[in-house]
């Protein structure tokens, strides 16, 4: 088979690919023709997953513009004491500029140079977003922390065909008055928030971002407080006040708990 014409040979190779039955790894390690040629649709079809910041690092260096240029999802999980990242994240994704679908697992410090976020960001246009950290879910860390928050609210807006939101282990600015934070219109195609671990954002916030996404259906947050870990939790009633004051949200929107604290005897009660 390996002697067959590339016209041949292709499609059924791709359809072998594409059988739940078979092993992309199996299929790549046959021959080295097979690997010329199947590797455009393993990046295209299943996600890129990079675990460590010099594998980031070999990948966008090392792997060709043309095959980079075909990743559709990529899942970056970088360890915290892998120091500052953005440089490196920043490279991958001004190469990935297709992406649709982006997993970040990072730690953002307060004293780094965030430029390469920022240009990263901007190169792509994703149909999903995520980050969180890459702590354990059960430990009460910041990863987002706020200069990083801002960079990106302030990319929001200028993607154009993001449906899907999910943000953990957030911090949000101390700011009496959120819409002077939040841009007018956060996200003009945004179907879907989750947020999780979220500290000082108030009811005032979480019903400013739902306000400010005219097209969002659903709103799922956990474990939100309104100054740090020990204060106090955000009543989702407080949150849906605010919601029917504005009268501009219309989807479904809720909290829950579910780490417990403690200090305070906070056990996690679902509001």
């Amino acid at each position: 088979m390996i002697k067959l014409p590339t016209e041949l040979l292709e499609p059924i190779l791709t359809d072998a690919l594409q059988d739940s039955r078979s092993s992309a790894l199996d299929l790549l390690l046959i021959h080295p023709r097979t690997t010329q040629i199947l590797y455009r649709h393993v990046y295209q079809q299943h996600p890129c997953a990079i675990n460590s910041l010099n594998q980031l690092e070999l990948f966008s260096n090392n792997v060709p513009l043309e095959l980079l240029s075909k990743v559709r999802a990529l899942h970056i999980n970088l360890p915290s004491a892998a120091g500052s990242v953005w440089d490196s994240v920043g490279n991958a994704l001004t190469k990935c500029r297709n992406v649709q679908h982006l997993k970040l697992r990072a730690m953002g410090l307060w004293n780094e140079d965030r430029r390469g976020l920022i240009e990263g960001l901007a190169a792509i246009d994703p149909i999903s977003f995520e980050w969180t950290s890459p702590d354990p879910p059960h430990h009460i860390s910041l990863s987002v922390v706020t200069p990083c928050l801002t960079i990106v609210l302030n990319q929001l807006p200028r993607w154009s065909r993001l449906l899907h939101l999910s943000m953990s282990h957030v911090q949000f600015p101390q700011c009496t008055h959120p819409d002077r934070y939040l841009p007018a219109v956060l996200s003009p195609t945004l179907e879907t928030i989750s947020l999780g671990q979220a500290i000082k954002a108030p009811a005032t916030m979480l019903a400013g971002i739902a306000t400010a996404c005219p097209r969002l259906k659903r709103f799922d947050a956990e474990d939100i407080y309104s100054e740090s870990i020990w204060g106090s939790r955000v009543d989702e009633k407080d949150v849906r006040n605010k919601l029917e004051d504005s009268m501009s949200f219309y989807g479904d929107f809720s909290i829950t708990s579910r780490l417990q604290r403690i200090a305070g005897g906070d056990r996690g009660v679902i509001y």
